[in-house]
């Protein structure tokens, strides 16, 4: 990827949610968190999997003690089939 497709990709990231439990940023694989993490700066200190009825998270632990949530899109059921 040139310098331009990883700045696109990486604001693709932020702007799909704020980190939060209720409004997490949705990933297609787990480098993409640590991608965005390592752009911000951020070091990660913890990973934890959580299952909610409807989706699967990773809940990522920062250096200073934040949490910072994914939404795993890889773990949706095909529509239809939810």
């Amino acid at each position: 990827m040139d310098a331009e497709q990883v700045r696109l990709a990486l604001a693709g990231l932020r702007a799909s949610g704020t980190g939060s439990a209720e409004d997490p940023r949705a990933v297609l694989g787990v480098q993409d968190e640590y991608d965005l993490l390592e752009s911000a700066g951020r070091t990660v200190r913890a990973q934890q999997l959580s299952r909610t009825s409807d989706a699967v998270f990773d809940v990522v632990t920062l250096d200073d003690g934040a949490r910072m949530w994914f939404e795993l899109l890889w773990e949706r059921p095909p529509p239809g089939q939810e």
